[in-house]
């Protein structure tokens, strides 16, 4: 039996990786193994991202909602300039 990790992806469509990080509203989770991937469920979150601040208290419950998953796939994270 091959092992199971879960995955979280900031996506807007369910197509794509092709969301920043900070404005995410849910991510969602998969199963990976070394045969295969199935999606498990959404997980909304708060916006981290602010505009020109940040929420540490939705970054507190994004890290809590995903804390679970071995890796996040993001399109962005951090500033972009």
């Amino acid at each position: 039996m091959s092992e199971t990790h879960k995955l979280a992806v900031a996506t807007k469509e369910g197509l794509a990786i092709s969301e920043h990080f900070g404005h995410a509203k849910e991510f969602w989770i998969y199963a990976v193994t070394s045969d295969e991937c199935t999606f498990v469920e959404k997980r909304e979150v708060e916006h981290y991202c602010l505009g020109n601040s940040s929420s540490k208290t939705a970054m507190e419950k994004i890290l809590v909602t995903i804390n679970d998953c071995e890796a996040v796939f993001v399109a962005k994270i951090g500033d972009t300039n």
